[in-house]
């Protein structure tokens, strides 16, 4: 690896081979130790020496059985198994739901060398290290690192097909199909709070990796990816990246109480048709905006949906409490509902929409076609979140082709209930159906920061020199743009000041120079 070398100047910051921190989401069953190998391969283009940190070892670290746990090598079952169990333990007895990325950061300062100054001592970063964080299962666990490393974070989710996944865990792993279905599930999105929550985890992610069995794929992305990361100037968005930022661009119009929704329908080229987010409609036509005439949720200060899906919970739970236990009351409200919500928690009924204001957002992209009149026949739809059934069945009605959506779990009921006109495409072509196609590529959340030239938090990049020509770019030569600054705003302040004080030297020599 070339010797490294640093400087304690401001101009000089996005300049070092700084440390970069990189985690991996992946659904149980996605063969992420293939797209570590691809990172190590591609990081070392850069003169850059990747090391990867297991979360898992956590439980090394501590007496598990203690806490009533059993950890098992074998089968591979009961291996994956009672490291999820252990997991949830670990984040419910702690309290906090980020315990594995705190050992991550302790795993990472324990390698640090350290310098003493007289009497003081100081951790000193990593110059050229690339730390890969397998895996994140949890989002407070995404959030920890973003706090820990700001804009030198960044997060790969990698998806894999259900299918493929599934085949992975029986023919590699061996595993039955319905214990293996039983993982797949519980690794989505378990309902009690300490548990793992991938599907939300994924959402995160600033960059998406395909694995669906095309390994020079896969690579591509990854090596891509790292170009961007490290300021090649030429690569420009995808028509899947434009219309997807564009989604996520709608979607912080809306002012739902519950989350921000975003959809677009574009032309197979990549034009613009129309937007939509999820919020309530407004007389005449769209959705309110802000101002006097605001009747969105945000003005109202109350979410239907949730007053009225608590209603049905507690009557449900109060018939119940009458047919079980006759002459019962059946207690308040509040604790019937709270009973309620543990009792119904894996069965649907708190996860309707029914009740809400709000049109989606991908009906509300499609009403703004009819309003317009541009037809959405063979048109393609971005979505920030995997579309629900009610919008499926108009999707299909309106003769769009495609849907791009992010998320690794489909968990509507769309491609149940209408396998007739839909189908997932896990890497092959779709005919007759429209295609639903998980989105891959440069998540909005790094937009700016990858591909603007000067928009970036990191620094600005430029495609030509002073003569007009294009400038020449080698990984050999690069480093981050958006560096890991190893300083404080507080030292960083000190910097600027000590700086200042020599320009004002400087300034002052001038001076006295001119009068002589």
């Amino acid at each position: 690896m070339p010797t490294i070398e640093t400087k304690s100047e401001l101009a000089s910051l996005e300049k070092d081979h700084t440390e970069l921190v990189l985690g991996l989401v992946g659904a149980v069953g996605t063969e992420l130790s293939r797209l570590e190998t691809f990172l190590k391969e591609g990081l070392q283009r850069f003169g850059y020496e990747p090391e990867v940190i297991q979360v898992t070892e956590l439980f090394k670290t501590f007496d598990v059985p203690r806490l009533g746990i059993e950890l098992k090598d074998a089968p591979e079952y009961e291996r994956i198994l009672s490291r999820i169990k252990a997991g949830n333990k670990f984040r419910e007895l702690s309290e906090r739901n980020d315990i594995f990325a705190l050992y991550a950061a302790q795993q990472i300062a324990i390698r640090r060398p350290e310098k003493k100054e007289g009497t003081v001592s100081r951790l000193e970063p990593l110059w050229g290290k690339a730390h890969i964080i397998h895996s994140l299962k949890h989002p407070d666990e995404v959030r920890a690192l973003q706090r820990l490393y700001g804009q030198g974070f960044f997060l790969l989710g990698v998806y894999s097909p259900e299918s493929q996944r599934l085949r992975n865990l029986m023919d590699r792993h061996l595993i039955p199909e319905h214990e293996a279905r039983e993982l797949i599930q519980k690794d989505a999105d378990e309902k009690e709070g300490y548990g793992q929550h991938g599907r939300d985890t994924f959402e995160l992610a600033d960059v998406f990796i395909p694995m669906t069995g095309n390994e020079d794929e896969s690579k591509h992305h990854v090596f891509r990816f790292l170009d961007l990361l490290f300021g090649e100037p030429w690569t420009t968005p995808t028509r899947e990246e434009h219309g997807m930022f564009m989604a996520f661009a709608a979607s912080q119009r809306s002012g739902s109480l519950a989350r921000q929704v975003g959809a677009v329908i574009t032309t197979p080229s990549g034009d613009v048709i129309a937007t939509g987010a999820n919020d309530a409609p407004q007389y005449g036509g769209g959705q309110y905006w802000p101002g006097r005439q605001d009747q969105r949720d945000s003005a109202r200060g109350i979410d239907y949906n949730d007053v009225l899906k608590r209603r049905l919970v507690v009557q449900v739970m109060r018939k119940m409490k009458e047919h079980y236990e006759p002459g019962s009351d059946g207690g308040d409200d509040d604790l019937l509902f709270d009973q309620g919500r543990k009792l119904f928690a894996d069965t649907g009924l708190l996860d309707i929409t029914e009740y809400s204001r709000e049109v989606h957002a991908e009906m509300a992209a499609l009403t703004a076609c009819a309003r317009m009149g541009t037809q959405a026949l063979g048109a393609h739809l971005y979505a920030t979140t995997f579309p629900c059934h009610n919008c499926a069945k108009h999707i299909v009605s309106s003769g769009i082709e495609r849907v791009y959506f992010v998320e690794p779990y489909p968990k509507s009921y769309a491609l149940k209930l209408h396998d007739d006109t839909i189908a997932l495409m896990d890497g092959g072509e779709v005919k007759g159906k429209v295609s639903f196609i998980p989105f891959m590529g440069v998540g909005p959340r790094r937009f700016f920061d990858v591909f603007s030239m000067k928009l970036s938090s990191g620094r600005r990049v430029s495609r030509k020199d002073k003569k007009g020509r294009a400038v020449e770019w080698t990984a050999a030569k690069s480093t981050p743009r958006i560096p890991l600054l190893h300083y404080s705003y507080v030292q960083l302040e000190r910097l600027a000041t000590d700086e200042l004080k020599q320009v004002l030297v400087k300034l002052e020599r001038q001076v006295q120079g001119g009068k002589s």
